[in-house]
């Protein structure tokens, strides 16, 4: 009986050839984040506000 390897196939993630490819992952990344954060900051935000109105009203 043969012994077939059957190895775990790992997905490396994809490296860029280019410098400018590079950027462009990065500009990429930094919009989702920013998109991520903003939308945080909106939430917040909201909370603070029927926080205060709550407050404010009887």
């Amino acid at each position: 009986s043969h012994d077939k390897d059957k190895g775990i196939m790992i997905e490396e993630p994809m490296k860029p050839k280019k410098r400018k490819d590079q950027i462009r992952l990065d500009e990429e990344a930094s919009l989702k984040l920013q998109a991520e954060f903003d939308e945080e900051e909106r939430l917040v935000r909201e909370r603070e506000l029927k926080k205060n109105k709550n407050l404010i009203l009887p």
